[in-house]
């Protein structure tokens, strides 16, 4: 009701001309709510995330990596990230939504990205070397997000167990060979790591082999001429001794 107090003495009723302004708006109670599918594994190259905002009056939607200016996300259901212009390695992803009243929510969460594929270190054999016999392979991963690894001897491929193989020389001709460490990491990106290496088991071997051959057929001549010396001092005895026999 508008009661007009100013009376011009005309009468006790007066006609009245002016604006009411009425706001129908209900009090906003809460904050908003702000929901994104991070994924939970390593990432690479462009992804795209849920968001799924709820809330009464939601005014504005931003998102921000590592603590960067805020860009504007209002009004979309999905956050797409190029992920090639971030380093590897963690990164903060934050969405905020903000309602007209000011009220907001913050989310936040760790993105794992891996854009380089995985480096290697092969320890043993080293590159250029001769090997025989038995050869510990041992490799050491730069990340701690690799998850899995094939070696490669000439093609021929072995699973190892942990970051080392116990690899028989032998099994290969003499020569040079090349060894081929695979690797895969969390977020798909491969790789492969190699050492060339020569093999001369197969000569020792051989060699070894000879050499057991001529220390038979010398312990068999030794053992020969014992026999041989041995009769020869039994005829010679007789012959001093004809009553010996």
């Amino acid at each position: 009701m508008v009661h007009n107090t100013v009376y011009s003495g005309q009468g006790p009723f007066e006609r009245f001309v002016g604006t009411v302004e009425v706001n129908t708006v209900l009090p906003i109670q809460g904050s908003p709510s702000v929901k994104v599918g991070f994924p939970a594994t390593p990432v690479r190259g462009t992804i795209s995330m849920p968001v799924n905002v709820t809330g009464s009056s939601v005014s504005s939607v931003t998102y921000s990596v590592d603590l960067a200016s805020p860009l504007d996300l209002t009004g979309n259901n999905s956050l797409t990230i190029d992920t090639k212009g971030l380093g590897d390695g963690p990164h903060t992803l934050t969405v905020t939504a903000t309602d007209l009243v000011g009220h907001s929510v913050t989310q936040s969460f760790q993105l794992v990205v891996l854009n380089t594929p995985p480096r290697i270190f092969i320890g043993n054999p080293i590159n250029g070397s001769t090997v025989t016999g038995r050869v510990n392979i041992t490799f050491i991963p730069e990340s701690s997000y690799v998850s899995s690894f094939k070696l490669q001897v000439d093609g021929k491929t072995f699973t190892p167990s942990g970051t080392s193989y116990s690899w028989d020389s032998l099994s290969v001709p003499d020569g040079l060979h090349t060894l081929r460490v695979i690797a895969a990491d969390q977020a798909g990106n491969n790789s492969t790591t190699l050492v060339t290496f020569r093999t001369n088991g197969q000569a020792l071997a051989a060699q070894a082999a000879q050499v057991r051959t001529l220390t038979t057929y010398l312990t068999l001549a030794t053992g020969g001429i014992v026999v041989l010396a041995v009769a020869a001092a039994v005829m010679l005895y007789r012959r001093r001794k004809p009553w010996a026999y």
